[in-house]
């Protein structure tokens, strides 16, 4: 009984060392992210992208209408090298129960910057869980987006023939912002 016991052990004891060198080797081959609240990692990725300097993605920003319990998810992707020369790629998709087949401008303002865009693109319409899904894209100056992450308050105004539209940041999206700008935009 006793030999069993102990064999038992030295089974057990062999499998966590087993289970510790697995974990370790693994462990060190994983890339690994750090996480942080205000981390450049949580808000935006950068690419290498050669002689074209640095491409940034922004991750997607919630903005919201309250009156109409509608949100604007708005992404931003746009390469620097050394001066903001490129146009900015404005990706957006507004879900609520409205389908918005177009629009006309938008209109992104804060407290000291404002900027106005008629050439915006649909890319998609589709269903969704509260109601519909309509995702654009257009291009804004990198001078004037800079500009805009300065500013933790922004509102997005979407106009077409028959309605205007304004969202707002949440809370949380206005710390996001805050982070975004001295992380990255404040750098360049």
């Amino acid at each position: 009984m006793m030999k069993t016991h102990l064999f038992s052990k030295a089974i057990l004891v062999g499998k966590l060392s087993l289970l510790f060198l697995i974990s370790t080797f693994f462990g060190g081959c994983v890339p690994t992210r750090q996480s942080s609240t205000n981390s450049a990692n949580n808000h935006f990725e950068s690419f290498y992208a050669g002689e074209g300097g640095m491409q940034y993605f922004i991750k997607p920003i919630l903005l919201k209408n309250i009156e109409k319990e509608e949100y604007l998810m708005a992404d931003f992707t746009f390469r620097h090298q050394n001066e903001a020369t490129d146009s900015v790629t404005v990706n957006f998709s507004i879900e609520g129960n409205e389908l918005y087949k177009k629009i006309d401008s938008l209109v992104i303002s804060s407290s000291s910057v404002a900027f106005a865009t008629k050439r915006i693109e649909l890319l998609f319409n589709e269903k969704s869980k509260r109601g519909y899904v309509s995702r654009y894209t257009t291009k804004v100056s990198q001078n004037d987006m800079r500009h805009l992450f300065g500013q933790g308050t922004w509102d997005y105004t979407i106009y077409n023939e028959t309605l205007s539209n304004s969202f707002l940041p949440t809370p949380k999206s206005k710390k996001t912002i805050s982070a975004i700008n001295n992380n990255l935009f404040i750098l360049m």
